[in-house]
């Protein structure tokens, strides 16, 4: 491949000509050698520039591919969640699960890229660097939960915890599945090796499905157990975590059958699980919103169970009657 020749890039725009050739550089090698293999001296060469005449663009190798990883993570979320919205109303664990496993096994430099980020590439950069990065996989992170939300009703730590394994999970496996010609010619050749030839779409989407079975079954079985209305009622129902969700203070334990107070028919709203003295007036509490810190824990149109350990503020009834008695709209379960 024949060396472009270098010129010093003097205006605004012709260096960040300069800094996109360096990128796009850095990825095909990636790509081809794999990530670890790839030193600041073959992207320079590839680029036609010294090794130091680098350091006027990026400040290390590693900040080069972690850029590269922000600009995966953008470009990963946005192709999900738009396989996300063409998925139907009644999907299945299984089939969300197949859909992000195959959006990450699909992408095997972004793969690469997730398994070096906490390994090498967060540890060679200016903390400016780390914090920019961070927080544009924060974004992408919530807006994948809001759609995983929608679809299958997960709490907010529910999705972030999804996200968490598939992605962990694509990077370890994928280099499991790519240990080098000679290392995968000795498993190939023992039978009794062959377990560690390993196929990266097919085990994220079992061990996916599995998680979101799990999460699933927990918040069917905490709406059985708390009489909540199953998934499918209509109640008008937004979900907030709890203050014990939250970490701010310990569980309580339950008040013995028939001993609670119990609000009137009449009232508007009830607050389960108040946050410290905490008191909703009707006015604050309009139908479909997100309360307090809920990362997409919007329950929607017949979605109406709780999640575990979430407020419920449920809207109807009588305003009036609920303003003049705010003692009675409280009810712990």
């Amino acid at each position: 491949m024949a060396v472009p020749e270098f010129r010093r890039a003097r205006s605004a725009e012709a260096k960040q000509r300069r800094e996109q050739a360096i990128l796009e550089a850095a990825a095909r090698l990636g790509a081809e050698r794999g990530i670890r293999r790839v030193t600041l001296t073959d992207i320079a060469d590839a680029v036609g520039m010294h090794k130091s005449a680098m350091l006027r663009y990026f400040e290390t190798r590693e900040q080069i591919y972690l850029k590269l990883t922000a600009a995966g993570w953008r470009e990963w979320s946005a192709a999900l969640r738009k396989e996300l919205r063409q998925l139907g109303p009644a999907v299945t664990a299984a089939a969300v699960a197949r859909v992000l496993a195959g959006s990450l096994a699909g992408r095997p430099m972004f793969c690469d890229l997730l398994a070096q980020a906490p390994l090498n590439l967060e540890r060679n950069v200016s903390i400016d660097s780390v914090r920019a990065f961070k927080l544009v996989t924060l974004d992408e992170v919530s807006a994948i939960s809001a759609e995983l939300n929608r679809l299958l009703g997960l709490t907010g730590q529910q999705c972030v915890d999804v996200i968490a394994a598939a992605t962990s999970l694509a990077g370890a496996l994928w280099q499991m599945a790519t240990p080098g010609p000679e290392v995968e010619q000795l498993y190939r050749s023992d039978p009794r090796l062959a377990h560690a030839i390993v196929d990266v779409g097919p085990r994220l989407t079992r061990v996916l499905t599995a998680l979101l079975t799990g999460f699933q079954a927990d918040g069917a079985r905490d709406c059985d157990q708390s009489g909540a209305l199953p998934r499918g009622a209509d109640t008008g129902t937004a979900c907030i975590p709890s203050p014990r969700e939250l970490g701010r203070e310990p569980r309580r334990k339950a008040s013995p059958p028939g001993t609670g107070h119990r609000p009137p028919p009449s009232a508007s709203f009830s607050l389960l699980q108040p946050a410290q003295g905490a008191l909703l007036q009707p006015a604050q509490a309009p139908r479909h919103v997100c309360l307090g810190a809920c990362l997409g824990g919007i329950s929607e149109p017949g979605r109406g169970r709780r999640q575990p350990g979430r407020f419920a503020v449920s809207l109807g009834g009588d305003a009036a009657a609920a303003s003049r008695r705010p003692s009675d709209s409280r009810q712990i379960l």
